[in-house]
C-alpha cells in the first residue's frame, strides 16, 4: 500500500508540472507570431506588407527600364532619374533666356567617359558631342563658386530646366597631367555630369578631321550635280552587301518611273556589273501620292 501511493503522489505531481508552467514562460510549439504592420514599399510605391506575394510590382516589367519586378515610378535606372527631375523644373515661359541643348544618357547605351579631377574630387564625365554645354552635379560645387546662369537647358525628351546656376572650374586630367579652365552649367545631382562637344575636341578626347572626309568640293548649284570630290574610305571597315528591300506591287510602277526620271537627270547612275558596297532603298509615300 505504501508503495502504491508513493507512485500516485509522483504522477500528481508530474501532471502538476505539464498544467501550471512557469510565469512569463512561452511554448515553443504554439506557433503565434506578431502580426507585420504594412510599410513603404520600393518596389510599386504602395503600403503593404513587406513580403513579395503581396506586392503587386512582383513579376512585372517596368515602362522605363524594361525590368522585372517594380513599376516606373520607383525605378532607380538614369532615365527615370533624369525624367522625373526635368519634369519637376519644366519652364514653360518666355522669359530672356539663352536655350542649350542637352542630349543626355539613354539606358542601355555604351557610353565614353573620363575620369577627371574637379575641386580635389574624382569626377567621371560622358563625353556627349551631342551637347552644346557642359553639366556639373552640385555636389561638386563650392557655395561661393556658384554664379547665377541666364541658360535655359533643353533635354533629350523635350522638357526645359533651368539650372543652379553656372561656374568656371579647373579640371585635372590625370591621363595627361594638364589642367584646362571649363564652364560648367550647375545641375542637379540627379543628372550626369557631361562634356560637351567644345570641350571635348578642347581635351582631344574627340578629334574631327573635317579635311580627310570630304575635300576639294566645288558645288556648280545645279540639281544632281556635285562637282568632283575626293572621299576617303576607312581602309579598316569591311564592305557590305545588304540585301535588297521588297517594293509594295502599288509601288512598282512609281518607284520605277521616279527612278528612271533620276537618272534622266543625271542624279543616279546605272550599275551594271558587280560592287563590293551595296545599300537598302527605302520607298515612302507622300501624302500627295509621289514618292
Amino acid at each position: 500500500m505504501l508503495t502504491i501511493q508513493g507512485e500516485k503522489r509522483t504522477d500528481e505531481l508530474s501532471v502538476r508540472k505539464v498544467k501550471a508552467p512557469r510565469q512569463g514562460s512561452y511554448s515553443r510549439s504554439s506557433g503565434t507570431t506578431r502580426p507585420k504592420d504594412p510599410k513603404d514599399c520600393h518596389f510599386c510605391g504602395s503600403r503593404h506588407i513587406l513580403q513579395k506575394e503581396l506586392c503587386p510590382a512582383w513579376g512585372k516589367t517596368c515602362s522605363k527600364c524594361k525590368g522585372k519586378n517594380h513599376f516606373a515610378i520607383k525605378c532607380k535606372s538614369r532615365i527615370h532619374a533624369l525624367q522625373t527631375s526635368a519634369e519637376a523644373h519644366i519652364t514653360d515661359d518666355d522669359q530672356s533666356f539663352d536655350d542649350a541643348w542637352l542630349a543626355t544618357v539613354s539606358s542601355g547605351w555604351p557610353r565614353s567617359t573620363a575620369l577627371l579631377s574637379v575641386n580635389g574630387q574624382e569626377v567621371r564625365f560622358q563625353l556627349d558631342t551631342a551637347a552644346d554645354v557642359n553639366t556639373i552635379c552640385h555636389k561638386y560645387v563650392r557655395r561661393d563658386q556658384v554664379q547665377p546662369s541666364s541658360q535655359r537647358l533643353i533635354m533629350w525628351n523635350g522638357t526645359k530646366m533651368i539650372p543652379k546656376g553656372e561656374t568656371v572650374l579647373q579640371v585635372f586630367n590625370p591621363k595627361t597631367a594638364t589642367t584646362h579652365d571649363v564652364r560648367f552649367t550647375i545641375v542637379q545631382n540627379q543628372f550626369t555630369c557631361l562634356l560637351g562637344l567644345e570641350t571635348v575636341k578642347r581635351l582631344k578626347f574627340v578629334t574631327i578631321n573635317d579635311d580627310k572626309f570630304i575635300s576639294n568640293l566645288e558645288i556648280s548649284g545645279t540639281l544632281g550635280d556635285l562637282g568632283e570630290a575626293h572621299l576617303s574610305v576607312d581602309p579598316s571597315k569591311k564592305p557590305k552587301q545588304m540585301q535588297c528591300r521588297r517594293i509594295p506591287f502599288a509601288l512598282e510602277g512609281k518607284a520605277k518611273s521616279e527612278i528612271g526620271n533620276h537618272v534622266n537627270r543625271g542624279i543616279l547612275a546605272p550599275v551594271t556589273e558587280p560592287t563590293e558596297w551595296v545599300s537598302q532603298m527605302a520607298i515612302a509615300e507622300k501624302s500627295n501620292g509621289d514618292i
